[in-house]
């Protein structure tokens, strides 16, 4: 777990959870770490039961952002296939992924479940060739209108968080290391029977690779996540965003610290 704040008091796992507790329910339906060892050929999937398969190039490797990460090349047709999954129908969902990368192909697409022609589901991808945004990335839903692009550039060589978020209600978010970057108008999310895809598109029923670099915590939830919990996810790579059953008592037990050391610091001074 990253923090970004130092406290000689020992109180900082409090301070960090209290200063990014999530506001909405945690309803996690996917995560894949990619903590597996190199050789590996199944990426688990701790926050489901739909297991990933390695395809082409496709390998763990250490210097994840948390842990080991996935690696894939487009020219080794490198990716991981979780099959004919997460459709989220008309409900709100949110799309979550570490990258790092230098790709200068157009449609760099890192996640997404999206057939190559066919206006219907959704994917987020960098340098999106159809509202041409060299470096930037792109939350892209059903046809070439629907879509937010960045402010920032994430074609660095730097780990960044990704965040997709659609609401029904038919607006789209896209995050970046934890800050909103933009919001668009969007059509609602036409189903599909393309494979979901970390690294890779469905041409015409082939899954093909089509994204370079390393991808790391690919997170999906059935609900829109507020901005709290996208921060959460940023400070705290690697981890799911809480249910508020548990952040209820990380916060008791946050409080019970501060007494004690309240007290403890009052019986010094007597």
């Amino acid at each position: 777990m990253r923090t970004s704040l130092l406290c000689p008091c020992g109180m900082i796992v409090v301070l960090a959870t209290l200063n990014f507790a999530p506001t909405a329910q945690a309803d996690l339906v996917a995560m894949w770490h990619f903590d597996e060892s190199p050789g590996g050929s199944v990426a688990t999937d701790s926050g489901g039961t739909h297991p990933g398969m390695l395809a082409g190039d496709a390998a763990f490797v250490s210097g994840g952002i948390s842990g080991n990460a996935l690696s894939v090349s487009r020219t080794g047709n490198g990716l991981v296939d979780m099959g004919d999954n997460f459709r989220f129908g008309t409900g709100d969902f949110t799309v979550e992924a570490w990258v790092k990368t230098t790709d200068s192909a157009a449609d760099s697409l890192f996640v997404g479940k999206h057939r190559s022609t066919i206006q219907a589901g959704y994917f987020l991808t960098i340098n999106y060739i159809d509202g041409w945004e060299p470096n930037k990335v792109t939350f892209w839903i059903n046809g070439y209108t629907d879509y937010v692009n960045s402010t920032c550039n994430v074609n660095d060589g730097g780990w960044h968080q990704v965040v997709g978020v659609y609401h029904a209600e038919g607006t789209t978010d896209i995050y970046v290391d934890g800050a909103l970057e933009n919001v668009e108008t969007s059509t609602p999310v036409a189903a599909n029977d393309a494979h979901f895809l970390v690294g890779g598109i469905d041409y015409s029923g082939v899954a093909s690779g089509a994204f370079t670099g390393l991808i790391d915590d690919v997170q999906l939830y059935d609900n829109a996540l507020a901005p709290t919990d996208v921060e959460y996810l940023f400070q705290n790579p690697g981890q799911a965003v809480p249910e508020p059953a548990t952040l209820s008592l990380l916060a008791i037990g946050g409080l019970a610290i501060l007494r004690r050391r309240s007290g403890q610091v009052l019986s010094r001074r007597k």
